[in-house]
């Protein structure tokens, strides 16, 4: 296990919103609506009440990935190639990877600082089978042997949480008849086969709570008042139609567009009978 990212994980941890504190008196952002995004977070409390979570108002996986590349955790990333010739049992082969870890990666086995001679080849980043990154296109973007063609690849990354980027870079490397056959993470989310993900921490080995950020949600909860819709929103969590975290933004989202059109047709209504009357 490594101590280092072990240590950052409790420190991430122990920022988690303490829900009977008032979470916002440290926070000065003045465009913030407390009293919704209070209320949405006691909307999951709710949902999730028989289940251990731990609710962030920052990208959690994203500042480890931020953490792992810090110039001062070089020696984990020249750990890791220690630990990848031992389980390959060789120093000979090759590496994919991609984004800012790979150009970091890529940097220091250039300048020296991490001795290695196989190829390490660089894909565009932010490459993952999720919703906003289904359109980014795969680009090599740097390549230190020429040639991708019919080779073995080992997949190198700083996290490792559903596999969409590996798989995507794999189908993207099929076409030239290569492959990735093994994969070397230093955080895993959940446990992995280690037959084929070789990870240095995994979180669920050693924390029950479930990760939930929410800060994708913040600027659009904002929006909202969700004080208006408290008692439907509750009704359906008690009644099970509300299940999930997804389930509650759906629900909002569903009720928020309703709200508008009444709205909207509330108010061509008004126009239309001014118009009648005569009325500008």
């Amino acid at each position: 296990m490594n101590k280092k990212i072990e240590k950052y994980v409790e420190e991430l941890l122990s920022q988690k919103v303490q829900v009977e504190d008032d979470f916002f008196s440290d926070k000065e952002e003045p465009n913030l609506n407390k009293e919704n995004i209070a209320l949405f977070i006691d909307f999951i409390e709710s949902i999730y009440k028989d289940k251990e979570i731990a609710i962030f108002m920052f990208p959690f996986l994203e500042k480890i990935d931020e953490f792992i590349i810090e110039p001062e955790n070089i020696n984990m990333i020249r750990d890791m190639f220690t630990i990848m010739e031992s389980q390959l049992y060789s120093s000979n082969f090759d590496i994919i990877t991609s984004g800012s870890f790979g150009l970091w990666v890529y940097d220091l086995v250039e300048r020296g600082i991490i001795d290695f001679d196989g190829n390490i080849v660089v894909v565009t980043g932010k490459i993952r089978k999720v919703k906003e990154d289904e359109n980014n296109p795969i680009e090599i973007i740097k390549m230190r042997h020429k040639g991708i063609s019919y080779k073995q690849f080992v997949f190198l990354d700083d996290s490792y949480f559903s596999g969409g980027t590996r798989d995507k870079i794999n189908e993207f490397i099929k076409k030239y008849n290569s492959i990735i056959y093994r994969t070397f993470v230093f955080y895993t989310h959940n446990r992995e086969n280690t037959e084929d993900i070789y990870s240095t921490y995994c979180y669920s080995d050693n924390h029950a709570e479930e990760v939930m950020p929410i800060h994708k949600y913040i600027e659009y909860i904002g929006s909202v008042n969700l004080s208006d819709y408290e008692d439907i929103i509750r009704d359906n969590i008690k009644s099970g139609q509300i299940k999930r975290l997804k389930d509650l933004l759906i629900m909002i989202k569903r009720l928020y567009d309703n709200e508008k059109m009444y709205k909207l047709k509330e108010k061509l209504i008004i126009s239309y009978k001014n118009f009648i009357n005569g009325k500008n």
